[in-house]
């Protein structure tokens, strides 16, 4: 049985610079994967190469087995991939219910929608009870909570989550962490873009090491974190590690 996710040497350019040097990974049913890197290592633009929202100027993405290297990003969702993008990217001047139904909006079947909207209500009390505020009136944890129940919302097989960690105060970024364990334990299969390393890898079940747009390091995410190269990239040394 193929990977649910499987990226196979993308490149990604823009203009004459290669940002994304051919870069493989792979995402199976159930796992929780983190792609870990520091700012501008080329994270979020493999991210939307895989959502088709910036063209790959080389190698494949296939979900499920199906090659979707030339599919727009509406066919990607509704293969059954959410996606919470980097900077939470919510409709300001949309109440939170719309803004949730927004991601809903290749859901034919209302009894499903409104099925997915108490789900979400459910996760996320907060939600239920600022229903009728506009997304500029939410705090930035309130944002974080509103992007990634509208990324729920289709009910997808795989959710994409790029920086949850961005911007919020300490606690917040513990509780943006737990709720991601919590989605993982309900056996949703995540791929977890993010900076901060150290907490990425204490969800996931594996990981990959970006660096100027090449995976130096993959494996475990114990093995990861323990790993001299690992540590070299985080804490001062530079990492030696062909990429893989």
């Amino acid at each position: 049985m193929p990977p649910f996710l499987e990226v196979q040497n993308l490149q990604v350019s823009y203009g004459r610079a290669r940002v994304v040097r051919g870069v493989s990974l792979e995402v199976a049913a159930g796992e929780c994967v983190a792609l870990v890197g520091a700012n501008g290592a080329g994270k979020t633009s493999i991210i939307r190469s895989i959502m088709g929202l910036t063209p790959a100027t080389g190698g494949r993405v296939l979900i499920n087995g199906a090659d979707v290297t030339g599919a727009p990003p509406w066919k990607r969702a509704s293969a059954g991939i959410g996606y919470m993008p980097e900077g939470r990217r919510i409709f300001s001047n949309l109440n939170v219910e719309r803004n949730l139904l927004v991601g809903a909006y290749q859901v034919r079947d209302q009894t499903r929608v409104r099925t997915s909207l108490e789900r979400i209500y459910g996760i996320f009390p907060r939600l239920r009870e600022r229903q009728s505020q506009f997304g500029s009136t939410l705090s930035g944890g309130e944002q974080q909570m509103l992007a990634i129940g509208r990324a729920l919302m289709s009910d997808p097989r795989l959710l994409i989550i790029d920086e949850v960690s961005m911007g919020l105060a300490p606690v917040l970024v513990s509780q943006a962490f737990q709720l991601i364990t919590r989605l993982h334990v309900e056996g949703l299969t995540i791929l977890l873009v993010e900076q901060n390393a150290k907490k990425a890898l204490q969800v996931a079940e594996r990981g990959y090491l970006l660096e100027s747009g090449r995976v130096v390091l993959s494996g475990t995410a114990s093995d990861l974190s323990g790993h001299p190269d690992f540590v070299g990239t985080y804490f001062g040394r530079t990492c030696t590690t062909g990429a893989e």
